[in-house]
This record gives structure tokens, C-alpha cells and sequence, in this order.
């Protein structure tokens, strides 16, 4: 997986919460296609969790996945 894509979405997810696929692509710029393969990926190291209303399905962040997020923010702190 590409870090840069990773932290795109776990960094977006942090700050706007429970977003709707479409909108989580929009605010991290990513593609919706990027997000079909990237989401299960994630959901599976247990960093996301879907969750599905009728018909939409909303990412939201879990606690794993926020401290995975730190992680990588303080890697790249120490890069810089």
C-alpha cells in the first residue's frame, strides 16, 4: 500500500469523521476507485470500519487506526 495514499485517507477520515465513500474521496483527493481497493485493506489491519445505512456506506476511523495515523505523522516529523 502507498503510505502517501494511507495517510491521505486516515488524515481525512480524523478530521471529518464518518464520510460517505464519495465525499472521503473528494476531501482526501483521492479516487473512488483508489477507495475500493484501499478501504478492505484497511478494514482488514482493523484502521477503518465500514458502516453501511440502506444503501450508502460510510469509512470512519478507529482507534488503531488514529494511533497508526500519529505514527506516521511523527515519521514524517522526524523526516522533515
Amino acid at each position: 500500500m502507498n503510505a502517501e495514499v494511507v495517510h491521505k485517507i486516515l488524515g481525512t477520515l480524523d478530521q471529518f469523521g464518518a464520510l460517505h465513500i464519495r465525499k472521503l474521496a473528494e476531501r482526501a483527493r483521492v479516487s473512488t476507485r483508489t477507495l475500493a481497493r484501499y478501504i478492505p485493506l484497511l478494514e482488514e489491519r482493523g484502521l477503518v470500519k465500514t458502516i453501511r445505512e440502506r444503501k450508502w456506506r460510510f469509512v470512519i476511523i478507529t482507534e488503531e487506526g488514529m494511533e497508526y495515523l500519529r505514527k506516521m505523522e511523527e515519521s514524517l516529523a522526524i523526516l522533515a
